[in-house]
């Protein structure tokens, strides 16, 4: 191979290299992942049937059209106006419809009749002025020889003309009058790929120039009248293309993205595989894309970004529109296959469903709020048809977490139809009482945390029905304001039932004595219970589903003491049949609670309260001029609320949402995304100041689909508070208690809690929400049951209020008192005695124990048994709704451990206490230890002087000759007084220590000085060793023999002054005791040889040691030296020490004599007396 040829390889390596390299560049920078962003609070517009276009004129006009499903469920097209989408004509099921408008007020319209004729397309137009359709003929243009070909294009231009493409290239052009077959370049595909041609969009920039693309990538140009092929012949569709300001795109499958720049397509795809069907924009840096599995693209000039919030819909979006508003403010509508979804809001609020994206199943007939957890979020217990309800707990964050009813308690739960909800017992948590259409009943108080007890049986509730009711009720409310909630129950043939609470979940019968007098078989739907007469007690407006005459109703007034006066009707009414629920709102806020009725057959009506419980019948006057029809007419079909944050109290009936407008109803459920027939209840799930809707409801209405929906207000403008009331004399769930919102004209908003609720809704929230009117210097009043009234100024107010019925410390008294006397009633004497014998008998086993210990000296003074008692009493307070063994273990076993654990802590308390102190010495810190024992140095509680405090050794004092030497030598030492010797105070015992009180010296020891000045002058050594030897002579003459003089036991004061310390104490053999207690080799140095083999000793044995401690001063070293004892002790015996003057040449030679002289082996070759030595000693200068 020749050079040039090598050359030529490595160039063409190279380039392919740098290739490989630019593509996998540009692939990168194509395929980029996307950022996240969030464009508003997306909702369903309107639900469709397989979507296909929609384009939006303005914020207040637009167009739209559907496919339709099969042969039964028709297509549509649709005008958007006044805020809601309005079918303006209907046709079979039609593969790709097209809609447009031609001119203002006329449409186009184009679909296939694909079920016959062959599909046939046909184009149509609508003239909205008039209402008249018109066919419009299209060229014949075949698929084959049966079929036709489809269109999927369609463009008006603003001259009047049009063009249409569609399958296999096809491209038809409207010159004003007709439609022609225009000329493409797109070939006939083989009959097996006939579609590999097909164009899917159309954008004509101008007459002269314009873009079409399709499948089999293809794209076509149109200039100066003929269509050319851009591109063709690659695995990608093209749906849609768009030019704007001289660029443009073109989206496809597979997340396909290209962009028209500088004349050319360039790619500019994106890490995803979704197919994008779309494209819309308001100018070329402000544009979006819309695809399958719910993607919407959003370019800001610079980089595409993934819009997530609407991901909550799972829908595949065919087509978008966006547009500017009056305001300028972006509105965006996008085209799903089952919807039509948008962020523009006509009311300025919007609903969204979010049931699945929370948490919660799409089943259930109702939901009923309660606090499980007391966190200040609601959770929830949903009804169903034929299981155990559903609990579930509100994270707080958004989501619900569903509850295993077998970790709460609640065992072998029942199959309701019906629940109330309440704090039946005053102790802070949510009670609640489960009923089934044939009366069975279960009741159980909540304990905290989540949990509850059964109390059924003692609640001695008896509930005995003639027949089987699906319009049971349930209803926790204080009817006789006394502070406890009371029962109420009614059954739609059957009397209803009133039991009064004591307090504690025990229930008596009432209802014989209170005056009602319900008709039977006229189906009671139930009882509606509110203040009709504004006297703050609870009424009763009893509402039949069967008329007698004109009459569907009763009301009951009450007059405490559960004592009911039935209400003489005096007005005429028109015929009703057949009403199925009510609700009690204040709809024009006078302050007097008025009745809604929904009959389902009629026109739903108002009957507005005088104040006295007298009734005027409203019906289309106020808004209700057509009936809402509901499939299945349950008592639960009717919420209630201020949904909007207006004032004024709103209503949802079965399926539709009618807006109070200062006193008239108005029907918007198109507007705002409810599609959802069922049992609604209003609460503010996720605390953002607006009620969301939770829509319950059967297979009877709407079969085995999707029967539970969550949907999330998605308000605007939130001008209002958030009103959480807290009740202590009244009960403890505030129900019953009126809130209204005050203002220079007067009342502008009523309501009670709790109360007021549909027959079917037992449940009850303590937080309202409030509009709140910055323009009005409003006023909240809230009146309890109890009477008590308390007023709160919101100007300035934040977004959350809390108003709790009484100042902290009468809250906590009125608290404290319901809580003893709920615990004083539940008292039962059988299995509470039991527990006080346990009690006491393990009481006893532990008070006997105590005696052996030091903490006898409390366990015997009056207050320890009395505040153990007490300790039971609390512990069988706050045990006392809890199971038979937990209160067992908590008022015995528990107070048992209190007190043994408290005894324990005692005993060790003293103790501690105890080991600070030996005698009247108080341990300030430890100063050394030796053999004999720890040194410490302490205060004299006595005297509050410093003293040193020994501790001896445990194991000296063991031998009794120690113990005696000890003491009579200790009485010698503590009666001597010489400046040289140690002054001992006390030698003493106690309980568990042998010590010896002495002065406490600060100057440190001779061998701190050996260490810390050597070498020491003469005269300093002199100095020191005169001293010695006045100790010494001092203490001979007392014939008290050292026999453990050293260096370490000889002490300096302040004033450089020495004190010998520790003599008389060694115990004798001392090798084999001291050693054995770990003293140190060194000690041993010091001793004659006398000493190490028991040879009586006597004043000479000092002499010895005071030898080898002045060697260590002159030396710093000790004479006798060796590796362990035995080797130590063979020096002592045998060996010749060196004369210091040798180890320390500045020593002098006359000190040696006197030194090796006092270390002579045989005491008789010692000095007689230390006399001597400090005589000879005194010749040396």
């Amino acid at each position: 191979m020749n050079s040039r040829k090598i050359l030529y390889y490595k160039i063409t390596a190279v380039l392919l290299i740098i290739l490989l390299f630019t593509s996998c560049g540009k692939e990168i920078q194509n395929n980029q992942l996307l950022e996240e962003e969030n464009t508003g609070v997306w909702y369903i517009q309107s639900e469709v049937d397989l979507g296909s276009r929609i384009t939006m004129k303005n914020a207040d006009f637009g167009f739209a059209i559907s496919r339709g499903r099969g042969e039964d469920v028709k297509g549509k097209a649709y005008t958007f106006n006044e805020g809601k989408w309005e079918e303006f004509v209907s046709f079979n099921y039609s593969d790709f419809p097209l809609v447009a408008e031609y001119k203002e007020g006329i449409y186009w319209y184009l679909i296939h009749e694909v079920h016959y004729n062959n599909y046939k397309p046909r184009l149509y137009q609508f003239n909205s002025i008039n209402n008249e359709i018109t066919e419009i003929p299209l060229p014949i243009i075949k698929w084959d020889e049966k079929d036709y070909a489809m269109w999927k294009d369609l463009q008006i231009m603003e001259d009047g003309t049009a063009w249409l493409v569609g399958q296999q290239g096809h491209i038809a052009f409207f010159n004003g009058s007709v439609w022609e077959e225009y000329e493409s370049p797109v070939k006939k595909y083989e009959p097996e790929k006939l579609w590999a041609g097909d164009l899917n969009s159309i954008f004509m920039i101008d007459n002269n120039n314009g873009w079409a693309v399709g499948r089999n990538g293809i794209i076509l140009n149109y200039k100066d009248g003929i269509w050319s092929i851009y591109q063709e012949g690659i695995e990608v569709e093209y749906f849609d293309v768009l030019m704007i300001d001289n660029e443009g795109w073109i989206v496809g499958s597979n997340s396909k993205i290209l962009k028209y720049e500088n004349g050319k397509w360039i790619d500019a795809s994106i890490k995803s595989r979704a197919a994008l069907k779309s494209i819309a924009a308001l100018n070329k840096n402000d544009v979006w894309v819309c695809g399958e599995r719910s993607t919407l693209l959003h370019y800001d000039g610079k980089n595409w970004k993934q819009v997530k919030d609407v991901q909550i819909f799972e829908d595949g979006f065919n087509d978008i529109s966006v547009i500017l508003d009056e305001n300028n403010n972006k509105q965006i509508w996008i085209m799903g296959s089952n919807a039509i979804y948008s962020i523009s809001q006509s009311f300025g609020f919007s609903f969204t469903q979010i049931t699945s994206q929370v948490g919660l199943r799409r089943e259930g007939t109702i939901a009923i709020p309660i606090e499980l957890n007391n966190d200040d979020f609601t959770d929830l217990i949903i009804m169903m048809e034929d299981t155990s309800p559903l609990f579930y707990e509100n994270l707080g964050n958004g989501d619900f977490r569903e509850i295993a009813l077998s970790s709460t308690g609640i065992e072998n739960p029942m199959i309701a139809n019906t629940a109330s909800v309440g704090d039946i017992n005053n102790d802070g948590h949510d009670d609640l009482i489960l009923i089934s259409m044939e009366g069975d009943f279960s009741i159980y108080i909540g304990k905290g945390g989540i949990s509850f007890k059964d109390i059924t049986e003692y609640s001695e509730i008896e509930i005995n029905l003639a027949n089987g009711n699906a319009d049971s009720q349930a209803k926790f409310v204080d009817l006789n304001n006394d502070g406890n909630l009371d029962l109420y129950l009614s059954f739609g043939n059957d009397n209803d039932l009133i039991f009064q609470n004591d307090g504690t979940g025990k229930f008596t019968n009432v209802y014989e004595s209170s005056g009602i007098n319900k008709v039977l078989n006229r189906r009671g739907f139930g009882v509606v219970f509110t203040d009709l007469n504004n006297d703050n007690l609870i009424d009763l407006f009893m509402g039949y589903r069967f008329p007698l005459g004109e009459s569907f109703y009763d009301v009951y007034i009450n007059k405490g003491n559960f004592k009911f006066d039935k209400l003489e009707i005096d007005h005429k009414l028109p015929e009703v049949k057949f009403p199925i629920s009510a609700v009690s709102i204040d709809y024009n806020n006078d302050g007097n609670n008025d009745i809604f009725v929904m009959t389902n057959t009629n026109l739903d009506f108002i009957l507005e309260n005088d104040g006295r419980g007298n009734f005027k019948y409203l019906d289309k006057e106020i808004g209700f001029s057509q009936a809402v029809f509901h499939p299945e007419p349950v008592n639960g079909v009717v919420a209630a609320c201020d949904i909007n944050n207006d004032g004024f109290t709103d209503l949802f009936l079965g399926s539709q949402l009618f807006i109070n407008n200062n006193g008239f109803f108005e029907n918007i459920t198109p507007h705002i995304g409810l599609n959802f027939i069922g049992n609604p209840t209003f609460m503010d799930f996720d605390n953002d100041l607006d009620y969301d809707l939770f829509i319950g409801s059967s297979r009877f209405s709407l079969g085995d689909g999707n029967r539970f929906g969550l949907f999330r207000n998605n308000l605007v403008n939130k001008n209002a508070v958030g009103l959480t009331i807290y009740a202590d004399k009244s009960n403890r769930s505030a129900i019953g208690s009126s809130i209204k919102l005050k203002n220079e004209n007067g009342v502008s908003f009523n309501k009670q809690l709790g109360v007021g609720l549909n027959p079917l809704d037992g449940g009850y929230t303590r937080r309202i929400i409030l509009y709140n009117n910055s323009e009005y210097n409003s006023e909240i009043e809230v009146r309890y049951p109890s009477g008590k009234i308390i007023n709160k100024n919101l100007y300035g107010s934040e977004n959350n209020i809390t108003i709790y019925e009484s100042n902290l410390l009468d809250r906590f008294s009125t608290l404290s008192y319901k809580s003893i006397e709920r615990t004083i009633k539940l008292f039962n004497p059988l299995t509470d005695l039991l527990k006080l014998f346990f009690f006491l008998t393990f009481f006893s086993v532990v008070y006997f124990y105590s005696k052996k210990t030091k903490a006898s000296k409390v366990t015997n003074t009056w207050y320890f048994p009395l505040a153990s008692f007490l300790i039971f009493i609390l512990l069988y307070h706050f045990s006392i709704n809890t199971t038979f063994l937990f209160e067992l273990a908590a008022t015995v076993l528990i107070p048992a451990i209190i007190v043994f654990g408290f005894i324990y802590a005692v005993n060790n308390h003293i103790e501690k206490k105890e080991s600070k102190f030996i005698s009247h010495y108080k341990i300030l810190e430890i100063l050394g230890v030796g053999g004999m024992g720890k040194v410490f140095k302490a205060l004299d509680t006595q005297t509050k002087n410093i003293v040193a405090i020994k501790i001896i050794n445990p194991e000296l004092t063991k031998d009794e000759e120690n113990k005696k030497r000890l003491s009579s030598e200790g009485r010698l030492l503590s009666s001597i007084s010489h400046p040289q010797i140690v002054k001992v105070f006390e030698i003493s015992e106690t309980e568990k220590h042998t010590f010896i009180a002495m002065e406490y010296l600060d100057g440190g020891t001779l061998y701190d000085v050996i260490q810390n000045e050597y070498p020491l002058p003469l005269n300093r050594f002199k100095e020191i060793v005169f001293q010695i030897c006045d100790g010494l002579h001092f203490i001979h003459s007392k014939e008290i023999i050292h026999r453990d003089l050293k260096s370490q036991n000889i002490m300096f004061d302040g004033d450089k002054n020495l004190r010998i310390m520790d003599f008389g104490l060694s115990k004798s053999p001392l090798v084999s005791t001291m050693t054995s207690l770990g003293t140190v080799v060194g000690t041993l140095g010091y001793v004659a040889p006398e000493q190490v083999t028991g040879i009586e000793v006597d004043s000479r044995t000092d002499i010895f040691s005071l030898g080898v401690i002045m060697y260590q001063m002159i030396t710093k070293e000790l004479p006798f030296n060796g590796e362990n004892e035995i080797a130590l002790i063979h020096s002592i015996f045998n060996t010749q020490p060196k004369s210091p003057s040798e180890l320390n040449g500045n020593s002098l030679k006359e000190l040696d004599a006197i030194i090796l002289k006092a270390l002579a082996k045989e005491p008789g070759d010692r000095y007689n007396n230390v006399i001597e030595l400090k005589t000879e000693l005194n010749r040396i200068n």
